[in-house]
């Protein structure tokens, strides 16, 4: 079927006018920061428009602008800005304007901006959020609701910042 290439063979393959780009054609990624939220330098993007169902083992940072069915696990920093079904554990999460059924997992900070749904637990250090969140939280150091902020859960929390606005649902312990 396919035979395999030696190095000096790779290098003078005929890529012809097929949909393969040549290596060195390949245009790198560049996406701009939006609204001033931190968009990581990717290792693995799903692109908007894209499914995919199974499970994500990263050694690098995630962006999620598509749907995902399954689990992600991520040494890096994860960005889901689409729709995302399973559980999540990273250095830290962005929630910007998407949706995700599953307990999220943070080594440090979650962040979930206005706009976005979580429906499931939040482990973190510290969070932020202003997104509506059904489900507990479990955060060691601080936790700030944003005016934003809709919370449907219990939390436990080092400390508390509440702004004006925010709505919490559920039994708090702080301290």
């Amino acid at each position: 079927m396919f035979s395999k290439k030696t190095p000096a063979e790779e290098d003078t393959m005929d890529w012809g006018t097929n949909d393969v780009m040549a290596p060195e054609a390949v245009p790198a990624a560049e996406a701009p920061a939006a609204n001033n939220i931190y968009q990581p330098a990717a290792g693995c993007v799903i692109s908007a428009g894209t499914v995919f169902t199974g499970n994500i083992e990263a050694n690098d940072n995630v962006v999620l602008e598509g749907r995902m069915t399954g689990d992600m696990a991520s040494s890096g920093r994860v960005r889901v800005s689409g729709k995302l079904q399973g559980n999540t554990k990273a250095v830290s999460f962005i929630l910007d304007k998407g949706e995700v059924t599953g307990d999220v997992e943070a080594e440090e900070s979650i962040t979930v901006e206005p706009g976005s749904v979580l429906t499931g637990n939040i482990t973190a250090e510290s969070a932020r959020i202003n997104g509506t969140i059904q489900g507990n939280l479990k955060i060691t150091g601080q936790l700030t609701l944003c005016s934003k902020a809709v919370l449907n859960g219990d939390l436990v929390a080092g400390s508390v910042i509440m702004e004006a606005g925010c709505v919490v649902k559920g039994h708090f312990q702080v301290g």
